[in-house]
């Protein structure tokens, strides 16, 4: 009997259909005045209609843009963002 093979395949970048998406990520950045601030997107912030998957070009051709994620530092009074895409893995398991 031949052995049985999966093969996944990505279908370009999706655009998650929710408003107000809390995931389990803390993102931590250090600013220009050497304090360290950190972003807890389970409490603090949340990515709205999150972008999972796709190269930059791709993203634009389908009209979807990454998010961004703001860092305020209370210590100097600094602002920065990051543009940030989520990433999606599909394994089989034993």
């Amino acid at each position: 009997m031949p052995e049985q093979f999966l093969k996944i395949e990505s279908c370009g970048p999706v655009e998650i259909d929710c408003k107000r998406a809390n995931l389990p990520f803390t993102l931590r950045s250090t600013c220009k005045c050497g304090e360290e601030v950190v972003v807890d997107l389970a409490d603090d912030q949340y990515l709205s209609y999150p972008v999972v998957g796709g190269e930059d070009e791709l993203c634009k051709m389908e009209g979807l843009e990454p998010e961004k994620v703001h860092f305020y530092c209370q210590e100097c009074d600094s602002e920065w963002s990051f543009r940030v895409r989520l990433a999606m893995t599909m394994t089989v398991v034993p």
